[in-house]
């Protein structure tokens, strides 16, 4: 592959690909038409939604719920979407260390919260079952059909090991590497429009969150509206996010947080002049404007870069967040 042509090498010099992964135990177990003495025919099939029965309250799992959703925030809040792989998130390098320091401080209480979910698992069990058995006597057709479903359902619960097993909470780190039939320009040139559409969606991505900043800022100056605190600091936290994913070397968009920064920076007490509202309107503008010649500049800021081999490097039996995890220099 020519050193003017884009590949994954290249944009793999400034990031790497993380997804997060949570599993939990559902809790739950299929009600059957036989637990309310009716027959499974097609028409009950058509019309009944059966639902479940809940093995567990939701308030049981809300420990367990907090951490995992925090991790799921920092990945969001450290990375762009990378929409070649579901689910997956582009991290700059830099921004690396302290995602994974977020993301083991959240596994860490994921764990202590399962911990302490497993040591009342016995009580949680013995709390529901009652309950459990009043609602199918008091759903099933006849007595023996609610007490068939309930010995069903108590035979149903998985063992403290069994249901401890279904909780996780991991990630991995990864890049995707050029291909080596280098020499097939079909293969090169495939090569090249992928990474050319994943750079089109980060320059994209990066101008619409500041986009959508600015446009709820906008409205509440429309309406002649104080600017609280809370609408300062979010803006501010915004910027911090967007200026540190800026790796693409995007140079409005650099110059258009600045301006930003300055704006909000004359805001005092809620209070702003119109300086504030036509500054505002034209970092709008030039964001809008400029987009394109921004994903061709990342695009040809891309084609001069060097290469860095991956190695696969298997992860200590100690440390199982990933399963295997590709040296990128940075971890």
């Amino acid at each position: 592959m020519s050193s003017n042509t884009l590949s994954w090498d290249k944009l793999f010099l400034t990031g790497s690909v993380v997804s997060l992964s949570t599993s939990l135990w559902r809790a739950r177990v299929q009600i059957k038409a036989d637990d309310l003495g009716i027959d499974d025919t097609v028409a009950v099939q058509t019309a009944l939604s059966l639902g479940c029965h809940r093995l567990a309250p939701p308030r049981a799992f809300e420990a367990i719920l907090e951490p995992a959703r925090a991790a799921a925030r920092a990945i969001d809040y450290y990375s762009l979407n990378f929409g070649l792989i579901k689910g997956a998130r582009y991290v700059p390098e830099k921004n690396i260390p302290a995602l994974e320091a977020e993301l083991k401080a959240n596994k860490e209480k994921f764990k202590l919260a399962v911990d302490e979910f497993m040591q009342n698992y016995e009580k949680t069990k013995e709390e529901m079952l009652p309950i459990i058995e009043q609602a199918l006597v008091d759903a099933a057709n006849n007595p023996q059909c609610a007490v068939s479903a309930f010995e069903r359902i108590k035979a149903e619960y998985p063992t403290a090991n069994e249901v401890k097993d279904r909780f996780d909470l991991s990630w991995s780190v990864y890049a995707i590497k050029s291909a080596k039939t280098e020499n097939i320009a079909d293969a090169a040139a495939q090569e090249a429009e992928g990474v050319k559409s994943i750079i089109g969606d980060m320059v994209k991505q990066l101008r619409g969150d500041l986009t959508e900043k600015l446009k709820a800022i906008l409205e509440i100056t429309t309406r002649g509206g104080k600017l609280s605190d809370k609408s300062l600091i979010s803006a501010k936290q915004l910027l911090d996010r967007v200026d540190s994913l800026n790796v693409l070397g995007d140079e409005t968009l650099s110059q258009q947080i600045k301006a930003m920064r300055k704006a909000l920076s004359t805001v005092s007490e809620g209070q702003y002049d119109d300086g504030f509202v036509v500054g505002l309107n034209d970092i709008q503008k030039n964001l809008q404007e400029s987009v394109e010649q921004a994903i061709k500049d990342a695009e040809e800021n891309l084609t001069g870069v060097g290469r860095r081999k991956l190695t696969i490097v298997p992860q200590p039996a100690a440390q199982q967040e990933v399963p295997e995890q590709f040296d990128l220099g940075s971890l």
